[in-house]
């Protein structure tokens, strides 16, 4: 037993690798759908600018003018709760902390 009292054992290293693969794999599969979406979003935009430029009147350019005008005004974003914004960034970041957490640990560790 450790000073907590919680008792280490391979069961719990094997449950917490495991976690931690499926959290991360969920994560990387969330930043690829959205940074989809981005990309969908890029190119509606990219579209309903090259239709107002080609029509100049009809029920096609008020809809591509409500488009980019929602799409300029109100861009799409994901954020967790207000705190932060999701996107491809986020998963560098979740490893970059953990990679610099090991790194801390090993040095308190052999130290």
């Amino acid at each position: 037993m450790n000073k907590v009292g919680f008792r280490i054992t391979v069961h719990n290293f094997l449950y917490l690798g495991n976690m931690a693969t499926v959290n991360i794999s969920m994560m990387l599969w969330f930043c690829i759908r959205i940074e989809q979406f981005f990309r969908e979003v890029r190119k509606t935009k990219k579209l309903s600018i090259n239709v107002l430029s080609r029509h100049f009147d009809g029920s096609l350019r008020q809809k591509a003018k409500k488009m980019l005008k929602l799409i300029v005004e109100i861009p799409p974003s994901f954020s967790v709760y207000g705190m932060w914004s999701m996107d491809a960034r986020a998963l560098l970041g979740l490893f970059q902390i953990v990679t610099s957490t090991y790194v801390l640990l090993l040095q308190f560790n052999y130290l």
